[in-house]
């Protein structure tokens, strides 16, 4: 099984390794308790993740919909083209806030 991990560094939120059906549940857990810590603006930096499959649309819409039930905004960053192909897809890449720096990925 892949790995994903995810840290708070300066008050960004830091995922890495792979977003996928194995990992999206540990992923939200440890997300929503940093999300809890992180004051105001919450920054979820996606730089380090590599490969995904569409489990990770679920995962990001479920930390906007808790930092905005903690009074929160958050903003995602370093979107792949891959995420953000699936966001236009389902139709939810409006909802989310998007840095406009997009990287190739390796689909799951």
């Amino acid at each position: 099984m892949q790995q994903a991990n995810l840290t708070i560094e300066n008050s960004v939120i830091l995922v890495s390794g792979t977003v996928d059906v194995h990992t999206v549940l540990k992923l939200r857990r440890e997300g929503e308790k940093a999300i809890a810590t992180v004051p105001h603006l919450i920054e979820v930096d996606l730089e380090g993740v590599q490969k995904i499959d569409s489990s990770i649309a679920s995962l990001l819409c479920c930390w906007h919909r808790f930092a905005k039930k903690q009074q929160k905004q958050i903003l995602f960053k370093h979107i792949s083209v891959a995420v953000l192909n699936l966001l236009k897809l389902y139709g939810i890449k409006n909802i989310l806030t998007l840095n406009d720096k997009h990287k190739e990925l390796q689909n799951g």
